[in-house]
């Protein structure tokens, strides 16, 4: 069974987070994606929870190993979800 790909898109400050978080409270079965970023760690987010915290180095060693299925910079960062990441979604995992 395949899972279900969820995507949230929008301007910063649209709602993306509160969209995510009520479906994640209301439907237990879908789970959120964790992406890495090369940006710094804000004082109210936890690595392995918000964003895997990486350099900008790390982030670029990922990229020429191919692990992405999305990256792109934004700013002087990387943001970006690896292929181990989206492939829960074939293993019948929905994924937001």
């Amino acid at each position: 069974m395949i899972g279900k790909l969820i995507v949230l898109t929008g301007f910063s400050g649209s709602g993306k987070d509160t969209v995510m978080e009520k479906l994640l409270k209301t439907r237990p079965e879908i789970k959120r994606i964790v992406t890495h970023t090369s940006r710094p760690i804000r004082p109210n987010e936890k690595h392995g929870k918000d964003y895997y915290f990486v350099s900008n180095e790390e982030f670029e060693s990922l990229i020429k190993k191919d692990k992405f299925i999305e990256h792109v910079m934004y700013g002087s960062h990387y943001k970006g979800t690896l292929k181990d990441e989206f492939q829960k979604v074939f293993q019948g995992q929905s994924i937001i």
